[in-house]
């Protein structure tokens, strides 16, 4: 008799498991799914999910849930403080091309005043160096067509006029005393990304100590790396107190800052 008492126990083990599997199964399908209009359903999970998905099935014109997404997750996101911001995917290439040290573009950095593209410097040996592009000039055609107005944005800026290394990309600038338009091609190269853009020796009148300054306009792959050797640098020369100027860039998904200018 001792022997069918194992197996039973264990016959009835499995029952009891399906039976339990199954009502729990059964109750999670339930709170994840539903019929609606014929059609099976996932039901939300939050009220953001309800109205997304409310707005794709009743509304009355089509809509690019996508984009809407992302307008409501960089809201959500910018609830949290002041330094957090959400990355769209179409972005996200700019973003780690800015933190990676390097990135393929014309060589110049810009503000953008009245709608227009105003370069305030173009980099040492860049691209747009090699033409003759000056700081000051106003860009205000790219490829023969007009690049200014409402719709000019840094993200534009960047994603049209960065681009693969060799490709080229052709500019209309406006430039003071000039009254014609100037025209350049420019063949994009790598452009290097310093995040420590300033490193000196500071001797105050009458202090024996030297103190050393180094600014970092920004964090990034490269900034430890050229931190540590600004610091032994300044260290060689005597340096034996130190300011740091951490002049960073607070939102990287839009590049705006009172600190320093994007690059492209």
């Amino acid at each position: 008799m001792k022997k069918y008492i194992l197996p039973g126990i264990s016959v009835l083990c499995i029952v009891v498991g399906f039976i339990i599997g199954n009502a729990v199964s059964n109750k999670v399908n339930a709170q994840h799914f539903y019929i609606r209009n014929g059609q099976l359903m996932m039901s939300p999970s939050s009220k953001a999910d309800y109205l997304l998905q409310l707005m794709q099935q009743s509304y009355v014109d089509s809509l690019d849930i996508d984009s809407i997404t992302d307008i409501v997750l960089d809201d959500i996101v910018k609830q949290l403080d002041p330094h957090s911001s959400y990355i769209p995917k179409k972005d996200i290439d700019l973003v780690n091309s800015e933190l990676s040290g390097s990135f393929s573009g014309i060589g110049v950095q810009f503000t953008i005043q009245s709608d227009t593209v105003n370069i305030v410097a173009v980099i040492s040996g860049g691209p747009s160096e090699h033409v003759g592009v000056l700081a000051g000039d106003k860009i205000v055609l790219v490829n023969d067509s007009t690049f200014c107005g409402k719709g000019t944005t840094n993200e534009r800026v960047m994603h049209t006029l960065r681009g693969p290394k060799g490709t080229e990309v052709k500019l209309g600038i406006l430039r003071t005393g000039t009254p014609e338009i100037l025209n350049f091609t420019i063949v994009r190269g790598d452009i290097p990304v310093h995040s420590v853009d300033a490193q000196f020796i500071i001797e105050p009148a009458g202090a024996k100590a030297k103190i050393g300054f180094i600014r970092v306009n920004k964090f990034g792959e490269t900034t430890y790396r050229e931190f540590i050797t600004a610091l032994a640098e300044l260290r060689s020369q005597g340096a034996t107190q130190y300011i740091v100027d951490l002049g960073i860039w607070i939102r990287l998904s839009r590049w705006q800052t009172s600190f320093c200018k994007p690059v492209t």
